[in-house]
């Protein structure tokens, strides 16, 4: 009897120490949606998308790319162009942006405050709609823990998620993740996506105007800790395929990388001047 009980505790506090990957997942949720905005205004970093285009036969068509300054003025983004298709602007595109940045900033300075909580909630309800499909991950998938990574030197929970079949999507942006399968990287220690691939393992409609979306595609998403504060987009990168009606196909890869992460001058506030620095350098 002593025997069973020793058992019986020693099973018990293991259960107890042990983190379930369901769980795991939750606490990442909820550590995304505690971010502080705030802080993540501060910094900024340059962007760089580059769009591939196939035929229906798999054959390049067209390369396309953009590189942008990303910047959070008065709590919502603004993009300043530096380079299109890997060519730096001209000087007089580059003044243009400055002066088109200085504009933004002085006329966000000067909304009133019914102008200024108009321009926040229209960026909230964007992000909200996001937000309204990722809670329902925990109830969309199965989840396994693989084992432990690092990560940029930071360990991380490794989580295989594969799709319920008993799950039914509330919020229509959900509707792919019955047709998803993928792996997390979670942060121990924070509780924050590190690195996520997802591919479709079965073809989605949307819309009333049918836009179907190939089974096979794949996307992979990937962040970074700067200045031990803030995570930040490292890169993300997608390939699909898709059908609008009866005609037109999209064959796409799009790529994003994100560099140069740094904290801005002061909270909330970019010195057009500092483009001097970045525009001329940009390769």
């Amino acid at each position: 009897m002593i025997r069973f009980l020793l058992v019986a505790s020693v099973f018990q506090y293991a259960l107890a120490a042990q983190i379930f990957p369901q769980e795991i997942v939750r606490r990442s949720l909820a550590a995304e949606e505690a971010v502080n905005e705030t802080l993540l205004s501060q910094f900024t970093f340059v962007e760089r998308q580059q769009i591939k285009r196939f035929d229906s036969s798999g054959v390049l068509k067209s390369v396309s790319s953009r590189t942008q300054q990303v910047i959070m003025i008065d709590g919502t983004p603004y993009y300043v162009w530096l380079a299109r298709d890997d060519k730096p602007l001209t000087p007089e595109e580059q003044q243009a942006q400055r002066e088109a940045l200085k504009r933004v900033q002085f006329e966000r300075e000067s909304e009133s405050r019914q102008e200024r909580a108009r321009r926040l909630e229209d960026y909230a309800r964007k992000r909200n709609r996001y937000n309204r499909a990722i809670r329902e991950i925990p109830e969309a998938f199965l989840f396994r823990l693989k084992g432990e990574e690092l990560i940029g030197s930071r360990p991380a929970y490794v989580i295989e998620a594969t799709p319920r079949t008993d799950y039914h999507p509330i919020d229509r942006y959900a509707k792919l993740f019955p047709a998803l399968k993928g792996t997390l990287w979670i942060d121990k220690t924070e509780y924050r996506w590190t690195k996520v691939q997802a591919e479709l393992i079965e073809g989605v409609n949307f819309g009333w105007i049918l836009v179907r979306v190939s089974k096979g595609g794949r996307a992979e998403l990937e962040r970074i800790r700067v200045d031990n504060q803030v995570w930040l987009p490292k890169r993300s990168w997608f390939t699909v395929s898709a059908r609008v009606g009866l005609l037109k196909l999209y064959n796409l890869e799009e790529e994003t990388v994100c560099f140069d992460h740094r904290k801005l001058p002061a909270p909330g506030l970019f010195d057009a001047l500092l483009l001097q620095k970045w525009m001329p350098s940009l390769r």
